[in-house]
């Protein structure tokens, strides 16, 4: 008999698996089995993937090798976790090797043959009608714990698991701290973050007990749930549930759908501001739409739109306007907290000379680097690399040279500055990306100020403050990209939500924009937000794939991007539903010494995975693919 192995080593993404023959004397064989076989001079570990497999005409059946050994005789992966692993990996242009590795516990072998599974159970045959629909739960702030708590413990009570994806580690932490004890003792943390034994045991603990309640970020998902009842996905409209840095790039939300999908499980997608992909599934009654009592209501926080126009008027160039400050006040006088949010680290964002115009920049991508002063160096935020702030102009060797833009740092030392004018001895923290290793870990205590880029929101996830401050709206308004004004709506909203203030400094205050989300008007901004993508064709109206190609050299990058965007464009010349882009520069267009150039791909929604499965096989292996990216252009 032959059978098929996915060997557990990184691939190129056309290399999905290999045949072998299986001897009666290694016992019955199934998928999800774990065992060695030869690989070139060596062995190698390996799951079956396919049993009764006939050899096609162009292989030599001598020339077929054998398993060596089965590790364990009981299947690692389910027959719908396999399936998972399948469309993983022609979805988002991953080996299959890759794919099956994320449902697999840390590879250990002494261990992995010791240990004793539970036998998988099948995945139950449910007919699908509206009631097992995903669930879209639009709940207040106080209704979510009370929601996950009472699904937790009815499946516990039928001896079910469910599964909790969070997008932050904090939300995390938080809501198992507040766990009823009869659930906690059934809480299994399952995660990336995790040292590799701690995650191994894990993995065992959770496929040995029916009754699991698994919780954490991205991997959470791929936790050997073969009594899985109930998915729930919390604040699905996060950012932080899209992996965008690492292959496969998915999004939890999207593979959510294809383990409930295979698993038969429920899906509950969660959220206080649901994403305008999720509020349109509503609508087109794919999903079924559920609200808390109070959801909907309009929040009773002031939003305050200050126009800092007024402010240069009056010489105030610190970005801390003079109503903004008295507020910060009052607030640190009642022992309250503050957040100033600005999404920009550093003390300044350009340094440059007045007289020849010089600007400098980072030697490998170009792009302007930012001045740190708590290191007095200039640092590249795409590349990370560091140089020392020249003293004079290496351009024009003038020495009128100017530091431009404000950062985290330079608002936290004007807040220090006014502290200690004022008398008052409160901590100013600073959170962003510089500083997270050094971050609280444990809850702050008021009264403190923090200045903070966008990890501060997730620190501070569900912490209820006393006033926030939006330091400089205008310059996230200006980002170009379709899903920008989305993310900063919810996330300005949810921050309004979170404060008793929020205050939001710009120079343009008529913008329909600030007034739409001032007057709390929600349902007016998602019809506007789909109005605006129905009539440029963005998602949930199609389905973007975002092709990258890498190359040291730039004629190289060129090149290829441009030749596979004349195949793309020749494929499917003709049908209009589907839309290829022209090979365009990424934004930087180097990154740590690669040419990027990215191709976009719009797809009918309504053929989904199908079509983009199609065109992925088109794709060579050297591209990345970015399924439903954040970002089109940028990193």
């Amino acid at each position: 008999m032959y059978v098929t192995v996915v060997p557990l080593k990184r691939l190129p993404g056309s290399f999905q698996y290999f045949t072998y023959e299986w001897e009666e004397k290694l016992g019955a064989s199934q998928p999800g089995l774990l065992v060695m076989v030869p690989w070139r001079s060596g062995k190698l570990l390996g799951l079956v993937w396919q049993t009764n497999v006939a050899l096609t005409p162009d292989i030599a059946a001598e020339k077929i090798k054998k398993v060596t050994q089965v590790i364990n005789p009981e299947s690692f992966m389910n027959p719908a976790r396999l399936r998972v692993a399948e469309e993983i990996s022609a979805l988002y242009k991953v080996s299959l090797s890759t794919a099956c590795s994320l449902f697999l516990p840390p590879q250990k072998g002494t261990k992995l043959k010791k240990t004793t599974l539970r036998g998988v159970r099948p995945p139950r045959q449910m007919q699908i009608c509206a009631s097992n629909r995903p669930k879209l739960l639009w709940y207040d702030s106080s209704s979510i714990e009370v929601c996950t708590h009472h699904v937790a413990r009815e499946n516990i009570k039928r001896s079910r698991q469910t599964m909790i994806v969070f997008p932050y580690r904090t939300t995390v932490e938080r809501w198992v701290a507040e766990c009823p004890a009869r659930i906690r003792k059934h809480v299994i943390w399952y995660d990336g973050a995790l040292t590799p034994k701690t995650r191994f045991d894990a993995w065992i603990k959770i496929q040995q007990n029916p009754r699991a309640v698994v919780v954490g970020e991205h991997l959470s998902l791929f936790a050997p749930t073969d009594f899985l009842e109930t998915i729930i996905v919390v604040n699905e409209h996060a950012t932080a549930h899209k992996q965008w840095d690492m292959a496969p790039r998915y999004h939890n939300r999207d593979l959510a759908l294809m383990l409930a999908r295979a698993t038969r499980a429920q899906l509950l997608l969660a959220s206080p501001t649901p994403s305008i992909e999720s509020l349109y599934a509503a609508q087109m009654r794919r999903y079924t739409l559920l609200k808390t009592a109070t959801t909907h209501a309009a929040p009773q926080t002031p939003h305050t739109l200050i126009d800092l126009k007024n402010e240069f008027i009056k010489k105030n160039y610190t970005f801390i306007s003079d109503y903004a400050w008295r507020q910060t006040l009052t607030a640190l006088k009642e022992n309250g907290s503050v957040l100033y949010l600005l999404n920009r680290r550093g003390w300044g964002r350009v340094v440059g000379c007045r007289d020849c115009g010089f600007i400098a920049r980072c030697r490998v991508c170009e792009a302007a680097q930012v001045f740190h002063e708590n290191v007095k160096e200039l640092r590249c935020h795409h590349c990370r690399i560091k140089t020392s702030v020249p003293l004079k102009c290496p351009n024009c060797m003038g020495i009128n040279l100017y530091i431009g833009g404000t950062g985290t740092e330079k608002i936290s030392a004007e807040l220090q500055k006014r502290l200690a004018e004022a008398n008052l001895d409160v901590p100013v923290i600073q959170i962003d990306k510089d500083t997270l290793d050094v971050s609280p870990q444990k809850p702050l205590k008021p009264p403190y100020v923090m200045i903070g880029t966008n990890a501060a929101l997730a620190l501070l996830a569900d912490t209820h403050l006393t006033l926030a401050c939006v330091v400089n709206a205008d310059r996230e308004l200006a980002r170009t990209e379709f899903r920008a004004q989305e993310e900063l709506f919810l996330e300005w909203w949810n921050l309004g939500e979170q404060s008793n203030e929020l205050i939001i400094q710009t120079t343009a205050p008529e913008s329909p924009f600030l007034n739409r989300l001032s007057l709390r008007q929600f349902d007016e901004w998602v019809m506007d937000e789909l109005a605006m993508r129905k009539r440029f064709t963005y998602p949930p109206f199609c389905d973007i794939v975002k092709l990258i190609i890498e190359a040291k050299n730039q004629v190289s990058a060129r090149r290829i991007s441009e030749e596979l965007a004349h195949t793309l464009k020749r494929t499917y010349a003709g049908q209009e539903r589907i839309s290829v882009g022209d090979a365009t520069p990424g934004m930087p267009p180097v990154i740590r010494g690669n040419f990027r150039y990215i191709i976009i791909v719009k797809l009918p929604p309504e053929t989904r995975h199908k079509t983009a499965q199609q065109l992925i096989a088109l794709v060579p292996d050297s591209c990345k693919v970015d399924f439903n990216p954040l970002s089109l252009f940028g990193d």
